[in-house]
């Protein structure tokens, strides 16, 4: 559904600005940059917004972030925007107050955590005791950690962020993400699942979401239990994670989350025709249908 070949060309991107230390502490102010992205709205006219891409790759590449965020004439929208990047990016919001400098304030939250979790891999390789005979699991230890939140579209009513990344701290396999959040561009207020849907619990609603999961699983209506942990006709929607793309609304889940890791990241997309009959009020505005 989603871009992973994207995803690919912005690790490779982050990961060949490692080979300096310079470059991977950020002291280069060329760094901080602004992108400019076209957008096309309903009339088929073209609009520009600028967008601030920000970045930290730590020496080791253990450790690799990217974010981006736009500068709209709604301070409430840009206020909301930054305090979701704030959520992933624990205390960029409070380093960008404090120096003023995108760039520079994302380097100090980005070496911050990277040394954090470098200080957590060497306790654990310290204390790990290896009986006779036996190698040392080093393999275990190249933690990694990529994250990146970036624009998914934008329309004329609503924004979109994408928010992928992908961690591993040891064990059999590491555990990747992927999740959307949709802002409203007239109040900068954040929509949701609540703000966006109305009768999700009932039978109209469940049979329609039991056919797109059937759909994502490639099986047989009957067969879709045997897909889930549970009962497919108590299906709820995913925790958290629901959005709007372009024409279309997303219900996307995350690893174990109703399947099996190896199931992948489940998803249940629809068209806004198939979904409009569920939307509420805003939900109807967003998408131009009030």
């Amino acid at each position: 559904m989603k871009k992973i070949g994207f995803i690919l060309i912005s690790v490779l991107l982050l990961c060949s600005g490692c080979s300096k230390v310079k470059q991977a502490l950020g002291s280069d102010k060329d760094q901080q940059q602004s992108d400019s992205t076209e957008v096309t709205d309903e009339n088929n006219t073209i609009a520009e917004q600028e967008f601030t891409k920000v970045s930290f790759c730590s020496v080791d590449s253990m450790y690799r972030i990217s974010a981006s965020y736009p500068t709209f004439d709604n301070s409430s929208l840009n206020d909301s925007i930054l305090a979701y990047i704030d959520e992933s990016f624990r205390g960029y919001r409070e380093a960008l107050a404090a120096c003023k400098d995108a760039q520079k304030a994302f380097q100090q939250v980005g070496q911050a955590s990277w040394e954090s979790m470098k200080a957590e891999v060497d306790e654990v390789k310290n204390g790990w005791e290896v009986e006779e005979g036996e190698e040392f699991p080093d393999y275990l230890f190249n933690w990694e950690f990529d994250a990146d939140i970036s624009v998914e579209t934008i329309q004329p009513r609503y924004i979109t962020f994408a928010d992928n990344g992908y961690q591993y701290q040891g064990g059999a396999h590491g555990i990747g993400w992927e999740s959307g959040t949709t802002f409203d561009r007239q109040t900068g207020c954040r929509v949701g699942s609540e703000q966006l849907l109305k009768n999700t619990s009932g039978q109209a609603f469940q049979k329609l979401l039991r056919k797109k999961l059937t759909e994502y699983f490639d099986c047989e209506d009957d067969n879709l239990k045997d897909e889930l942990f549970f009962d497919p006709d108590e299906q709820t929607i995913p925790n958290g994670n629901v959005y709007l793309s372009k024409d279309v609304l997303v219900m996307q889940y995350q690893s174990y989350e109703i399947a099996a890791y190896a199931m992948g990241r489940p998803s249940a997309t629809f068209t806004f025709q198939e979904i409009k009959p569920f939307l509420t009020d805003l939900g109807l505005r967003l998408i131009g249908e009030k």
